[in-house]
This record gives structure tokens, C-alpha cells and sequence, in this order.
């Protein structure tokens, strides 16, 4: 989802710029999340990528690309269900296979936990090191004044 929001040029430096902007009370600012330390604070400021012509004073346009739910909802709910079914019809089969008839609930048992729990630490791991390089990043797309 992309957030366009206005803010004015307090500094700028060979590669970035300090944007202050005001909280707007969008659904979408809500969501974005790049104000989340300072939630109670009506004035932000954001460290944004240099654009060119720049300069200290210039009121902008700001483009926020926050990351996905749709993705997230996916990872932490509708994976580790489809997980669940799958593993449990798989296990089912493959303790038939290998443990004999007797024991093919344990497996169709033992199966599911096992993916559902290896999806949980591989979602943990996915947080750590790559979703926090994507959290949502502003950048400038226009001078206005």
C-alpha cells in the first residue's frame, strides 16, 4: 500500500534529508508504521534518500511503501492450515508405508506438528532478516514549493 503524505525539508546532507511531516489520521497512516515509536506524537521526522534540487525549507511530496498484510496473514494463518491438512493426509500415508497400519495415526499426528512448528521458526527467521529490511521506507517524489 502506498501512503502520500506533504512534509517540509528541515536538513539536508550529502546522501539523505530530514523530512518533518505532521501525523495524518488516514486508516492508511495507521498501518504504515514508520511513526510506530512515536505513536502519541503529532510531528514526525523522517529520514529520506536525497532527491535532487532538494534544499533545507522546500515543502514535499512524500511516497510511503508499507509492506503487505496480505502476506502476512498468509504466512501466519492460511500456511501453517494448509500445512495442517496436507500433513496430516501425508503423514497418514507414510506411517502406512513405514510404521505399518497400526501406527499410521501417530504419523498423521506427528506430521502436521512437525511442518506447523518448522513454518513458525522459518516465519521467525524470515522476520529477523529479511522483513525488517523491508518495512516501510518513505521517499520523496516531488518539490511542491
Amino acid at each position: 500500500m502506498r501512503v502520500i503524505e506533504e512534509g517540509i525539508v528541515n536538513s539536508v546532507s550529502n546522501d539523505s534529508a530530514d523530512i518533518v511531516m505532521s501525523q495524518g489520521d488516514s486508516s492508511a497512516c495507521v498501518n504504515c508504521g514508520l511513526c510506530a515509536k512515536n505513536k502519541n506524537a503529532r510531528v514526525i521526522t523522517l529520514d529520506v534518500a536525497a532527491f535532487p534540487g532538494i534544499a533545507v525549507g522546500n515543502r514535499v511530496r512524500i511516497e510511503i511503501d508499507t509492506p503487505s498484510t496480505y502476506l502476512a496473514m498468509w504466512l501466519m494463518f492460511a500456511q501453517p492450515l494448509l500445512l495442517l491438512i496436507v500433513g496430516i493426509f501425508a503423514g497418514i500415508q507414510i506411517g502406512e508405508a513405514i510404521l505399518g497400519p497400526s501406527l499410521k495415526g501417530l504419523a498423521g499426528f506427528g506430521l502436521p506438528v512437525i511442518l506447523v512448528a518448522a513454518n513458525y521458526l522459518i516465519v521467525a527467521w524470515l522476520e529477523r532478516r529479511v522483513f525488517s529490511l523491508r518495512r516501510a521506507r518513505a521517499k520523496v517524489v516531488e518539490i511542491i514549493e
